[in-house]
Parts: C-alpha cells; structure tokens; sequence
C-alpha cells in the first residue's frame, strides 16, 4: 500500500498520538494533517487530495455527523472512518446509512487498520466499477452516435440491439428489427453460399468481413461493408455476435461512374482513330467513284453501281460524323436555340420514319426558354431518341415529346445525376414501348453496344445523344419499366446572353 493522505479530525493531542503510533506499528505508511475546529475540517477537504477521514464524533464545537455531512458534500469519494470513545448502536447505524464507510472505537483500535485496509480496497473497487461504467457509457455514447450501423444478434442471428444509424441507412426501427433476424434486409442477390460460409466462418470464432447487397425497408437496394465478430464470455463461449456496417451505395456509384467515365475515355479516343482512317478511306473511294462516272456512259448498268457506292459512301460520311460526336474531336457551335421549334422541325422528319402505328404527341410550355447548344446537334439528339422508341414499339404505341422550363434552387440528384442550381429547359421523349430490361440499363449509353442483330444498328445512337448533351452542359437520365415505356430526360442550362461560340466540350463522364 502506498503511503496514505489521511486527514484526522480530533481535538485530543493523546488520542491523535495513539491513533498515529497504532498506524505506525501496523505498518501504514501515511502522512496525517490533524485538525480540530469545523474551519479547519472544511480548509482541509477543499484544499488537500486526501485518501482516508478519521473522525472523533464529539467535539467540543463541532459533531461527528456534521463533519460527516460536509465530507460527503466536499469529498464524497474519500472513505470516512468513525475513531470514537464511545457510540451507540443508533449512532453507528444512522452514520452508516448517512455515507461513513466504518466506525472504530478508541478502545480497540487493533480494529484501526484492518478498517483503513479494507476502506482502501473497497474504494478501489468502486473507483474501478466507476471506470468501467465511464467506459461503458463512452462506448454505448460512440455506438449511438455513430454514423454506422452496428447490430447485435444472439448465436441463433436473432437481432438484440440496433443503434440509430441501423434505421437511418435500412429504414427499419430499433422496435421493427428486434426480435427479426437480419433477413429482413436480404436482397436476393446473393446466393445462399455467400451466407453459408459467413456463418461458417463465423462459428469458428473467426472474423468475417465483406460487401454485400441488401435491401431497405421502403424496396431500395443499397451496398454496405460489414464487419462481423464473435462475442465471448470469459470462459470462451461465444454469446453474441456483433456486426458493424458502413452504407456504400454513394462510393460503388461513384467507382462505377469512373470506370464508366474510364472505358468512354478509351471508346472516344479509338472512335476517332477509326473515323480518321475510315475517314481517308472514303475519300479515296469516293475520288475514285467520281472519276468512274465520267468514263460511264449514261445509260451504262455500270453507272447505277457506281452511283450506289456514292450513296453509301454518304451514308459512311454519317457514320464517321456520329464517331467524330462520339470522341468530342466535332467542334460545337453553341448559339441561342428555341427548343419547340427544334423539336417541332424534328417531329416533321421523324412523321416520315415512323409505321403508321405508331402516333406522335407534344406537349410544350408557352414560355419555354432558349437554350444554349447546336441547332443541328440538338435536332439529332431528338431524331435519334424517336427511332430507339420506334424500334420499342414494333407493335405500334405513342411517342411523346414535352418541354418545360426548370429552376433548381438547390442541388438536385435526377436519377442519379446532379443538377446545379440554376436555370434549365427539360426535355422528356417518352414511348409506351417495350421498355429497357434492367440487366442492360448501366450499358445504354456506351458506344458500340446495341441489342439489335447484326445490320440493324452500330450501337452509336445514345452514346451520341449522350456525347452532345455533355457538350451542351446538360445532363440525361432514364426512366424504364418493363412493358411501360421509357422516358429519356435531358435537362440543357437556359442560355445566358452570351455571344456564341466555338469549343471542344469536356469529357462526358456518365
């Protein structure tokens, strides 16, 4: 025991020094401040760090319950001992109950030192109970404050405890998940190995750590690391598990947008290669073709040949264009557009590529805003989208064409895509065809890929309509179902009253 800050209050010089030589002969190692009025008593418990309060219950000016009384308000932690010549059983009961730790009589202070010891131990105790509660209430502070999911389950995977986190990123409540089992939150898309072999790592005592795909309360999908541990009694058995989960759904979206951004970068640029060198090919065809017609004579079987080649060749030339959008190497010229007579000239063009099955709508706002972007550009945009929905609809439908103005005071995410504050012109085309499967509708916009057979299509339409509407500054989303349609969304900034100009856009990142 390490030497002891005892603070004795007793106004009798020979009982002070018996209590002193008792110690002493017991081997307690301490340092004792004596003090005999109420002043002192207080003057002592504020100012000095004390270990142990001896006390007289009589003094001549100041009772033992009252000292009692300012130590438990002053010092409630120090052990308080009763030295007295005499007490009744009444006494001693009440000054237990009112906080002293133990009381000694002067006449048999062999009881002094086993009274401090045991005083000293049970004091540790308490300062260690009183550490692992402020531990504890630290611990359970972090868990409920954490912006993680932390879940507790018994072995059977019954759920015991969810903090608050658990219903902000699931939706479930702390009363909705107790009692369940975390199949609550299964997706479907895994297959029952993965859980498998969770478990199975998991019962050997193991930790299990992984990413999975689970499903929130109101139907939406949402991806999380977990990291699951075993709890264990002190005889090793385990009692509980404990599963920490961080929500991220925002970082896999981002990670797939730059490997999108990624794999459009590398597409883009062998694009251009490609319509540079096919480019040069062409010219060559063509000079030769034009020279071959001045040698054939007009009435030559020979010349309607020749003129076929002319023609595809044009047809190549439309091609080469769509892979010179497509890389961002075609120079846009932004100026000031009306966007319904855009669509309107459009309508008129597409009227002559549509089945008789198939009718068109439009639905513009009055006051549309112009916007800022390339007049042939944006009609192509336009042309495009209306022949993927003619192909959706082979069995005829409807194909809507809307415009409207748009202001967003605070950023906004549109199916997945960010909307700056500011003034903006939407733009819906909207079919009632077949719809996109969800499998493919990550894939829509990246060049070359189409769900057509061979000859139907180059897989450059959407992965153009998206280069152009990057180069504009807008941004484009998608809504499908199944058997219900499809509804393109292209959202172009106002025009800002700025002269028009030439510029090669930024990446298209999507």
């Amino acid at each position: 025991m390490s030497t002891l800050r005892i603070l004795h209050l007793e106004d009798s010089d020979p009982d002070a020094l018996l209590v002193r030589h008792t110690l002493r002969r017991e081997k307690i190692a301490c340092e004792i401040q004596r003090v005999a009025t109420e002043e002192g008593f207080t003057r002592a418990l504020t100012e000095s760090t004390l270990d142990i309060i001896l006390a007289d219950c009589a003094l001549p000016s100041f009772d033992g319950m009252s000292a009692l009384a300012l130590a438990m308000s002053l010092a409630p932690d120090v052990p308080f001992i009763f030295v007295s010549g005499a007490i009744g059983e009444t006494q001693a009961i009440d000054s237990l109950k009112a906080g002293a730790t133990d009381y000694v009589l002067k006449d048999n202070l062999m009881r002094l030192a086993p009274a401090i010891r045991r005083a000293r131990e049970e004091w540790q105790e308490r300062s260690l109970r009183k550490h692992a509660e402020k531990s504890r209430d630290r611990l359970v502070t972090v868990i409920e404050q954490s912006s993680e999911a932390v879940m507790i389950t018994d072995t059977d995977g019954t759920i015991e405890y969810v903090n608050p986190a658990f219903k902000r990123i699931t939706g479930y409540t702390a009363n909705e998940a107790i009692g369940k089992t975390p199949r609550i939150l299964n997706s479907g898309k895994h297959d029952k190995h993965v859980f498998e072999r969770m478990w199975h790592h998991l019962d050997a005592g193991k930790v299990w750590s992984g990413r999975l795909i689970n499903r929130r309360k109101n139907g939406e999908l949402y991806h999380e690391d977990a990291v699951i541990s075993a709890m264990r009694e002190s005889d090793g058995n385990i009692t509980r598990y404990v599963a920490v989960k961080r929500d991220i759904t925002r970082e896999v979206e981002l990670e797939n947008q730059l490997q999108q951004a990624q794999k459009m970068d590398a597409m883009g640029g062998l694009a251009g290669e490609i319509a540079h060198d096919f480019n040069n090919l062409l010219a060559i065809i063509q000079t030769n073709a034009e020279l071959a017609l001045y040698d054939i004579p007009g009435t030559s079987e020979c010349r309607d040949n020749v003129t076929e080649i002319m023609d595809t060749i044009e047809h190549g030339k439309s091609l080469v264009n769509r892979l010179l959008t497509f890389s961002r190497r075609q120079p846009v010229e932004l100026a000031e557009v009306n966007v319904n007579e855009v669509i309107g000239h459009a309508v008129k063009l597409i009227k002559r590529l549509m089945n008789g099955s198939i009718s068109l709508a439009t639905d513009f706002a009055d006051d549309i805003a112009p916007v800022e972007a390339d007049i042939n550009q944006l009609e192509q945009i336009i042309i495009n989208l209306a022949i993927n929905a003619r192909d959706a609809m082979p069995n005829g439908g409807t194909l809507t064409f809307c415009a409207r103005n748009l202001t967003v005071d605070s950023e906004t995410t549109v199916h997945d895509r960010k909307l700056a504050c500011g003034q903006w012109v939407a733009i819906d085309v909207r079919d009632t065809g077949d719809g996109i499967p969800p499998a493919i509708m990550d894939r829509i916009f990246e060049p070359f890929f189409t769900t057509k057979v061979t000859g139907e299509g180059n897989g450059l339409g959407l992965s153009s309509v998206y280069g152009i509407v990057k180069k504009f500054g807008g941004e484009i989303s998608v809504k499908s179902a199944l058997h219900e349609g499809t509804t393109f969304q292209i959202y172009l900034p106002r025009y800002r009253n700025e002269e028009s100009h030439t510029f090669i856009a930024s990446e298209p990142q999507p």
